[in-house]
């Protein structure tokens, strides 16, 4: 409060508070001399069922006691800020035939108390798997409501029995990227049967000499 007259004033303070929310200030501020200052401190306190994100307005109207006409009035908007939190399951082990899609479906959960959009990415770098429809993808929930997002996972057709891969998913909620949840599911390649191409420019690396174009180096491999 600042009193920009050229005397000594006195001055009042009327509150309110939109949502009835109990608000604490001083209700005077007694003999501010001309062009002095007074820092007032106010208060509010949000009520523990205050419905998220919801708005109250506090305006505060200051008047001079000598001349109750002269008044000023500052707003406050105060927001309530929403507690998220999510679940997200299940988490998958599963041992596929190289080069067969496989869809996994994971259940997204809001637990926080208000709606929310949450950020879905498959994190693996390299993955055997897509992220439908995109990664990443954003889901977005009322309180307490759940929703699902598929991930088809391809085993390399190329790949050699017991060769696995982790597929870590993550949600973060859009309101604190703090509050998050993982999933990380293990896929493993089943042995394969068929033709077992080898030459000398191949590789036995992680391979089951299956596919044509990427043949093993030895036939001790492709046939072990």
């Amino acid at each position: 409060l600042n009193n920009v007259g050229t005397i000594e004033d006195s001055y009042t303070f009327e509150i309110a508070n939109s949502l009835g929310w109990t608000v604490t200030a001083p209700m005077t501020v007694n003999n501010l001399a001309a062009g002095s200052t007074a820092n007032l401190t106010t208060l509010i306190e949000v009520p523990a069922d205050a419905t998220p994100l919801s708005v109250a307005e506090t305006p505060i109207t200051a008047t001079s006691v000598l001349d109750t006409g002269l008044q000023r009035v500052v707003r406050i908007f105060s927001e309530v800020q929403p507690r998220p939190g999510l679940t997200l399951t299940p988490s998958y082990s599963e041992t596929l035939t190289p080069g067969e899609p496989f869809t996994l479906t994971h259940t997204i959960t809001n637990t926080g108390d208000s709606i929310d959009s949450f950020v879905v990415e498959l994190e693996t770098v390299d993955s055997w798997g897509e992220l439908l429809p995109t990664n990443p993808t954003t889901v977005t929930l009322t309180s307490g409501a759940g929703g699902t997002v598929d991930l088809v996972v391809t085993v390399p057709p190329f790949a050699q029995q017991g060769v696995f891969q982790e597929l870590t998913v993550t949600a973060v909620s859009s309101f604190d990227p703090n509050i998050s949840a993982t999933v990380v599911n293990t896929i493993t390649a089943k042995a394969t049967v068929g033709t077992r191409h080898v030459a000398l420019s191949g590789s036995n690396t992680d391979n089951n000499c299956t596919q044509s174009n990427m043949p093993c180096r030895t036939l001790f491999h492709a046939i072990g």
